[in-house]
This record gives C-alpha cells, sequence and structure tokens, in this order.
C-alpha cells in the first residue's frame, strides 16, 4: 500500500510477519484471564504504569512517593492527565488529530508552559508546522495495518 511521499511499507514480508506478530501478541493479552475478568482494573493500572514511565523518560523520577496523597512533580501530573484524558479524544484524533493533541499538549504542559502557550505550536519553528501537517496527513489518509500506522505516528512525533 503507498501513500503519497512514503515508499511501499507493507513489500517487506518481515514487515508483515512484525504486523502479524503484533496482532498475535494483543490478542493473546486481551485473553489474558486478569484481562477478561477485570479488564477495568487491570486497564486503569496499566495506564498509570505507562504515564510513569512516559514521564520517567522526560526526566520525571520513576519512583512515586508513597507517603504523599498528591503528585507535586509537574510531569507525573502531567502525564496523568493525559492517561486520564485519553478516552475523551478517541474519536477526535481520526478526523482531526491537529485538534486532539492540542488538547493533549494542554493537558501535559499544564504546569510547565505559560497557559497563553497551551496547545499552540511554536511558531518561531517553521518546521513544527510542517510536521504537524505530515501527522494529520498521516493520521487522516495512511492505508496501512494499525501497527504500522502507530509506529509511524509515533516517529513522526519523535520526529
Amino acid at each position: 500500500m503507498a501513500h503519497p511521499g512514503l515508499p511501499d511499507l507493507m513489500g517487506s514480508a518481515a514487515l508483515n510477519d512484525a504486523v502479524e506478530d503484533a496482532r498475535a501478541a494483543i490478542t493473546a493479552l486481551r485473553r489474558h484471564p486478569a484481562n477478561r475478568t477485570g479488564w477495568p482494573r487491570t486497564a486503569a493500572a496499566a495506564s498509570i504504569r505507562a504515564a510513569r514511565a512516559s514521564a520517567a523518560l522526560d526526566g520525571a523520577p520513576l519512583a512515586l512517593d508513597l507517603d504523599s496523597d498528591t503528585v507535586t512533580d509537574p510531569i507525573v501530573a502531567g502525564a496523568l492527565r493525559v492517561a486520564a484524558g485519553l478516552g475523551s479524544l478517541t474519536s477526535i484524533w481520526p478526523r482531526a488529530p491537529l485538534q486532539a493533541l492540542a488538547r493533549l499538549h494542554t493537558l501535559a504542559a499544564a504546569d510547565l508552559v505559560p497557559t497563553g502557550e497551551l496547545g499552540r505550536p511554536r511558531t518561531t519553528d517553521p518546521r513544527v508546522g510542517g510536521g504537524l501537517a505530515r501527522l494529520a496527513a498521516l493520521i487522516t489518509t495512511a492505508p496501512w495495518p494499525a501497527p504500522v500506522q502507530v509506529a509511524l505516528v509515533h516517529a513522526e512525533l519523535l520526529t
């Protein structure tokens, strides 16, 4: 399957095999007994772990202060807000990805940047606008299987 400006990604047998392996792993995870009987609990725990890991990648401490009733690190707090807000963005993401990204930035950076900068790309860097336009096109028109599209979106976000 081709996409304007990108090579034919699905022409690779190794990539096709990796997509099938990812799908099989996801199916096995969904069938795990803990997920069949306690999906809300395991989903919530996974969401918190993912938020903490994401915050750690951004420099926040991975260990939690078990004696505290509140989260004081702004990066961890932002990651937890993003984790909590993801569900409401699932219908927006495929049709208005830039709006969803603006909301994610607002949630993640609420304690880190001035209010007027939340949800707004840096206008001083011309690469940001082009990158966001490529990302929006990738999300709204990509013809690839979900595991490939997710990998490409992550790559574009890292870029």
